[in-house]
């Protein structure tokens, strides 16, 4: 996480995402800024170095974001069918990043960072809305 700095205002982040664990939120806040800068270069190629270097660090933040989730959870007495339907919910969204990064042509030609990070990120705003705000704020705690 300290190659980004998650304090800096970015257009995918709110604070009406915030779920009151602090090492969740500074997660978000990363993964947002990251969308957040990407999105203002929209001639990056998908398919280019730079593109490929985007999606390779997108999805490590954002499995270790899962795997800091999924280990609060562990740890809270959270219903297990909630529990694991959660986890399901990551690997359903790490499936998406590579299933988006494999189709890099689109209706236009050649697809885009940009093309894809909105997605993404209209994605995880979802996953934090309707998911990430159902895990306890004392889980911050434990960690």
């Amino acid at each position: 996480m300290e190659e980004y700095n998650s304090q800096s205002a970015t257009s995918f982040w709110s604070a009406d995402l915030e779920t009151g664990i602090p090492v969740i939120d500074e997660q978000h806040r990363a993964i947002a800024e990251l969308g957040d800068r990407l999105v203002r270069d929209p001639r990056t190629a998908l398919g280019s170095e730079t593109g490929t270097s985007f999606l390779q660090v997108f999805y490590r933040l954002l499995a270790q974001h899962f795997e800091t989730e999924e280990l609060l959870m562990r740890r809270l007495d959270m219903p297990e069918a909630q529990r694991l339907a959660h986890f399901q919910e990551h690997s359903r969204l790490l499936e998406r990043v590579v299933a988006l990064s494999m189709n890099q042509i689109g209706e236009n030609g050649p697809k885009t960072v940009a093309d894809i990070t909105r997605d993404l990120l209209h994605i995880i705003v979802e996953h934090v809305i309707h998911a990430d705000h159902l895990i306890p704020p004392m889980a911050g705690n434990s960690a």
